[in-house]
């Protein structure tokens, strides 16, 4: 009876061995070994890789205010006109004076009319405050 549990109990410890046999060999394998000496680990290809100028864009914003449906920072990576604000911003409100349109670039402000739908043709650049003033005079 004896030779029998003992017989049992080193059955148990020789499979335990085989599974941290197992186990250890899958270890060594995936952590500690290159990729050279395991060819079924998948490698990358070089295609899939994003090369350093199109894995990072510069993004700008430009600040439209004041009588626009919907007051925001309008975000942009190379151009932006003033009619695309605009657009994003869902248009000018009812109360939008046009005749003095302010942009203000830097410590330098420009002025513009914008009555005579010259609007296409201002290009904003990064961090430009686009200021839409309140007419008065349409009450």
């Amino acid at each position: 009876m004896r030779a029998l549990v003992h017989l049992d109990f080193i059955s148990s410890v020789i499979q335990r061995l085989k599974v941290l046999k197992v186990f250890c060999f899958i270890i060594l394998t995936a952590g500690c070994s290159s990729i050279k000496d395991n060819p079924h680990v998948v490698t990358e290809k070089h295609e899939n890789i994003i090369a350093p100028k199109e894995a990072i864009k510069t993004q700008y914003v430009a600040i439209i205010k004041g009588q626009v449906n919907y007051q925001r920072g309008v975000t942009f990576y190379k151009t932006l006109t003033l009619n695309d604000a605009i657009k994003r911003c869902s248009g000018f409100t009812e109360f939008a004076d046009l005749k003095n349109i302010q942009i203000t670039r830097g410590k330098e402000i420009f002025k513009y009319n914008l009555s005579d739908n010259s609007i296409k043709d201002i290009m904003l650049e990064p961090n430009d405050v686009v200021e839409v003033p309140f007419n008065g005079n349409k009450f």
